[in-house]
């Protein structure tokens, strides 16, 4: 479900999503979509999301 969200964003190339780690990584074109735009999507399908720096 928030896969599917996210790679219809335009600029999402990839996302990859793990419940039991309660974790995402998206790779995407920040000149496309912004982190904003990532994390507004995922609150849009019911779930909560915050930007992590690594």
């Amino acid at each position: 479900m928030i896969r599917k969200a996210l790679e219809g964003l335009e600029g999402v190339e990839k996302a990859k999503i793990s419940f039991s780690k309660k974790r995402g990584e998206v790779l995407f074109d920040p000149e496309k979509v912004s982190e904003k735009n990532i994390v507004n999507k995922v609150n849009e399908v019911g779930f909560r999301a915050r930007v992590v720096e690594e």
